[in-house]
């Protein structure tokens, strides 16, 4: 009986710290859904790399809520006309809109705010 309780908790243990079952965080999320086209270290280049996105959007929306809100707003609907980086949408083409969730984005945005910029 010990022995079945000890396996239980280590499971229960693993399953708490497993990423699919651990509490989603913005660096987590960037890296599963944003890094493949925007990562420092992706080549070729596929989209402008994030340091400049978010050096860019700071550029106008430096309160982080405006910023969040910007980017959240961006990823569903990305428009030409309200696009702050017509170089990279004349290089790499308008980024396409994705499903993802809301709340999904708005962490990625929240952690990318913090980062240093202009």
């Amino acid at each position: 009986m010990n022995n079945i309780l000890k396996t239980v908790g280590t499971c229960m243990l693993f399953a708490a710290t497993s990423p699919s079952f651990a509490e989603p965080n913005g660096k987590d999320l960037f890296n599963t859904y944003c890094g493949t086209c925007h990562g420092a270290s992706v080549m070729p280049r596929v989209a402008p790399p994030y340091f400049g996105v978010v050096d860019h959007v700071k550029s106008v929306h430096q309160e982080k809520d405006r910023f969040v809100e910007y980017t959240v707003d961006w990823v569903a609907n990305p428009e030409e006309g309200k696009s702050l980086m017509s170089g990279a949408i004349r290089r790499f083409g308008l980024m396409p809109a994705f499903p993802y969730e809301e709340t999904q984005v708005r962490l990625i945005a929240e952690m990318k705010s913090c980062l240093p910029g202009t």
